[in-house]
């Protein structure tokens, strides 16, 4: 398939989502990084980050001027601007670290420290369990959502198959659950 085909396809899967879940702010943001993204490959230019996060928020605040005091808006926002700013210093002084957990823990703690204050600020608690308990939820996330995917696309082509994979996803989104559940009784979350 062209290049330009498999961006037009890929672009339509991730707005069709935005669409079904939406259109939150957050989800706004992440599909327009992607679109901007995707575009400036297609037409080979340098893709910025800072520039696109501006566009896009300023893309936003024009077309709703109230989103701004939107927590969504705020955090989706600001995490991104703190992985932008912090990901890299982070990532280099975990070095000892195997690459996979590097990159983890680079991520998870890059986005603690811009949305910190904007969580202490906006609900008055900050929870330094969160960093750590961010670790095996962003594992399981990240291992959650493919599957997700796989079984919804199974889903139309074997039902018993799907079955099989909505039983394997059950069974992370429950260890997801519990580790989320898990930090209500940890002192300080």
């Amino acid at each position: 398939i062209k290049e330009k085909f498999k961006i037009i396809i890929l672009l339509w899967i991730i707005w069709s989502f935005a669409f079904i879940v939406g259109f939150t702010p957050s989800v706004i943001r992440a599909s327009s990084m992607i679109t901007l993204f995707s575009v400036s490959n297609l037409l080979d230019r340098r893709y910025d980050l800072f520039s696109s996060l501006a566009f896009i928020s300023l893309t936003n605040i024009v077309i709703n001027p109230f989103i701004i005091f939107n927590i969504s808006f705020q955090l989706s926002f600001l995490a991104v601007i703190s992985i932008g700013l912090f990901y890299k210093p982070i990532y280099n002084k975990l070095e000892k670290l195997p690459d996979f957990l590097q990159k983890v823990l680079a991520t998870t703690l890059a986005a603690q420290i811009g949305t910190a204050p904007l969580m202490a600020y906006h609900f008055n608690i900050f929870s330094p369990v969160a960093v750590i308990l961010n670790i095996p939820v962003v594992f399981l996330v990240g291992i959650v959502l493919p599957v997700s995917l796989v079984f919804f696309v199974t889903l139309f082509i074997n039902g018993n198959i799907a079955g099989v994979i909505a039983m394997a996803d059950k069974i992370l989104i429950k260890t997801l659950v519990g580790i989320n559940s898990l930090s209500s009784y940890l002192p300080f979350s």
